[in-house]
């Protein structure tokens, strides 16, 4: 059995295609020339998913979350603050078919120069299954009505245009080892559904492409910067915020922790993660931001200000 890095790389894999994870010790210090200007005649689109309530004829009862809607209105409004279009779905209306429709619109009418930015705060949940005698696994995100695979993210990703960029945010879990030793004291709620407790018997029938019918694809032409709020193998928290106690994911109220100081506006992605990770370590959970680019220099794409 492959360990929790291995198997979060084998994810990134399923939905971006080729993935760098960016370490500390590999970013070099930024020179004036790597932030990108913005330039006006470019198109910056956003869509932001908040569910707290889920489906019940779909995922069975007593599931909902307090902090999603919070995660994405504020995703939304930091989006409008950078001069994006925005576009804000709430627990019934973040549906299945709302999310494909969205980005096969965004896939159809953003050219190269243009931003897609995507944020998410749900569940996450995932299967293994076996391949060729080995253990694999597939992740999804819980929507309101229904779970979206990871592949049915890539195949949609696949038909972006060379030079599009898309920012993803996700605040949920794509977990399996840490869910089973929660301490039940802890104040913050695990992000996870387990797909074996879905009322909806479909799943456990549904067909799984292998990895290579991923490969067979040809490669993503958009360019991803990829912000996730721990890995597969752990659960990310519902929590609240560390400033009015409204609730939040332990993810997104640290990082708006850290955007609320006057010194931290102009904060690169890279700078941005390790803040939020040395927040989330502060706050004493087992929860390990990831940041990955896809189809650019990570020194660069690293150093970027945030949404930019």
């Amino acid at each position: 059995m492959t360990n929790f890095f291995e198997e979060f790389l084998i994810w990134v894999k399923k939905i971006f295609g080729f993935s760098e994870l960016i370490e500390e010790d590999e970013i070099i210090q930024p020179e004036p020339e790597i932030f990108i200007e913005e330039n006006n005649n470019m198109k910056k689109v956003s869509l932001h998913f908040g569910i707290c309530r889920f489906d019940k004829d779909y995922y069975g009862p007593d599931n909902d979350l307090r902090g999603c809607e919070n995660d994405a209105k504020y995703a939304e409004k930091l989006a409008r603050q950078k001069g994006f279009e925005t576009h804000l779905f709430l627990s019934e209306q973040a549906t299945y078919q709302t999310y494909i429709d969205f980005l096969k619109k965004m896939a159809d009418e953003l050219v190269a120069g243009d931003t897609f930015f995507f944020s998410i705060s749900c569940h996450g949940t995932f299967q293994e299954y076996m391949e060729n005698g080995g253990e694999k696994r597939k992740t999804a995100l819980c929507l309101h009505d229904r779970i979206v695979w990871d592949f049915e993210t890539k195949e949609l990703l696949m038909q972006f245009k060379e030079g599009v960029k898309v920012i993803w945010v996700a605040d949920c879990c794509h977990a399996r080892d840490n869910f089973k030793t929660l301490n039940p004291n802890r104040k913050g709620i695990p992000k996870f559904l387990d797909i074996n407790n879905i009322k909806n018997e479909e799943l456990s029938v549904k067909v799984v492409k292998s990895e290579e019918e991923f490969e067979e694809q040809s490669e993503m032409k958009c360019s991803v910067i990829a912000f996730t709020s721990s890995t597969e193998q752990q659960v990310s928290y519902d929590l609240e915020s560390f400033i009015d106690g409204r609730p939040l994911g332990l993810f997104t109220a640290s990082m708006e922790k850290i955007l609320n100081s006057p010194v931290n506006q102009k904060l690169s992605y890279f700078q941005l993660y390790k803040k939020i990770t040395q927040q989330i370590v502060k706050a004493d959970y087992a929860q390990t931001p990831q940041l990955q680019t896809v189809n650019g220099r990570k020194d660069k794409i690293a150093h970027r200000e945030f949404l930019l």
